[in-house]
């Protein structure tokens, strides 16, 4: 990138920095006001970006960094919020299992108990949450976030005194080599935490190819190949992100049909039949996943310049 590329790259990170930043901190009322279940998910992505973009740039990012302090304690706040994100994305499937079976009305029962169930659950969660939120994990949280902007800020100035110091292939080497390291072992095995792993690294690169696009434009060669790669990345992301939520569902409804068991309940016929809607709708997206493969380990995925 030539350095007027490069101040321009710098500003948009900057611009992008500040508006992450003030959208995190907007997102607080939706603790403390409304049972607003977009608000969690929304301040994880938001994490998540923050560090795709300090990868990007070569910020310390690993818990042992003690330059890292402000951006592992966004991300304390971010694991926090982990269980609650789990809890909607369980709500939201249990309905959509239900319609793939062809006799909905026989697992109803269960998936209405299972309902009950996670809402309880979530109300309690949502309760400690708010509680964080108003106290010293909120407060910390908060804190954090002037410093993470500075942090980024010193990094940026640097960048622009520097500008022809700065190589844009080996800055985007630097988010792509924890993404191939857990792309190989998904084409064996779609286990929960390897589709996890993978979707985390697969976000972050996808937000630095999303801001790369932006600063180079769709009218070059290099321009087109990121945006193209960006929009694999986004599909790759959606599809996985289906099959990870539906062996989450899975692990949920074994758990809860051992639990009812247990207590007699009578819910273990109508809890088999909705794990068949949900082998259902498995079978689709691990299609959608193979599809995505080739796109995945070509050689020239990785948009490098010059490549």
């Amino acid at each position: 990138m030539n350095p007027r590329k490069i101040q321009q790259l710098c500003q948009h990170l900057r611009e992008e920095i500040h508006g992450q930043v003030d959208y995190f901190t907007t997102l607080w009322p939706g603790y403390e006001d409304a049972d607003n279940p977009e608000s969690p998910h929304r301040q994880r992505t938001t994490v998540n970006r923050m560090l795709g973009y300090a990868l990007f740039l070569g910020m310390p990012t690993g818990r042992k960094d003690r330059e890292a302090g402000a951006l592992m304690t966004l991300r304390s706040w971010q694991k926090q919020l982990g269980p609650l994100r789990d809890i909607d994305v369980i709500r939201q499937w249990i309905p959509k299992c239900l319609q793939a079976f062809e006799s909905a009305e026989t697992a109803q029962p269960a998936a209405d108990a299972l309902l009950q169930v996670l809402a309880e659950e979530r109300s309690a969660i949502l309760t400690r949450v708010r509680l964080d939120a108003r106290g010293l994990p909120g407060a910390r949280t908060r804190a954090a976030l002037p410093t993470v902007v500075a942090r980024f800020e010193e990094t940026l100035q640097a960048i622009e005194q520097k500008p022809t110091l700065f190589d844009a292939n080996r800055s985007i080497r630097q988010v792509a080599l924890p993404w191939r390291k857990r792309l190989t072992p998904l084409f064996d095995n779609q286990a929960d935490e390897l589709i996890h792993s993978f979707r985390v690294t697969n976000k972050r690169l996808r937000f630095v190819l999303e801001l790369l696009s932006r600063t180079e434009g769709k009218r070059t060669p290099w321009g087109k190949h990121l945006a193209s790669s960006a929009r694999t990345a986004v599909d790759t992301h959606n599809t996985l992100g289906s099959l990870s939520d539906l062996l989450m569902v899975n692990e949920r409804l074994r758990l809860q049909r051992a639990r009812w068991q247990m207590e007699g309940a009578g819910l273990d016929q109508s809890a088999a039949l909705l794990e068949r809607g949900r082998l259902a709708l498995d079978a689709g997206h691990l299609d959608d996943w193979f599809a995505h493969w080739p796109q995945l380990v070509a050689e020239d995925f990785i948009p490098l310049r010059g490549s």
